[in-house]
């Protein structure tokens, strides 16, 4: 094998890791959202808890926030925060 080849190789191999740890990052953080979406108690709104509030109003709280619990739509809210996290965290 020649250097150049070898050289070839070692870079195919490299972004192949680099692809399969992006690829299990992003598998990882699917599965935990997907734990934080199915937890006990998740889109339970403390003003639901609140004894000032009648029940026509936590009616509505509670249609409200049914608007935006598709698992998809879940899914890119959670990767957009993250990776606005991330990014706050880099910076600083």
């Amino acid at each position: 094998m020649t250097a150049t080849n070898t050289s070839a190789n070692l870079l195919r191999l490299g972004l192949r890791r680099l692809v399969l740890l992006v690829c299990l990052g992003l598998a990882g953080a699917l599965v935990s959202a997907t734990l934080v979406r199915f937890a006990p108690g998740f889109g339970v709104d403390e003003r639901e808890l609140d004894p000032r509030w009648n029940a026509s109003s936590v009616e509505a709280l509670r249609q409200e926030q049914a608007l935006h619990q598709g698992l998809p739509s879940f899914y890119f809210h959670y990767l957009w925060h993250l990776l606005k996290a991330t990014s706050v965290n880099r910076i600083r």
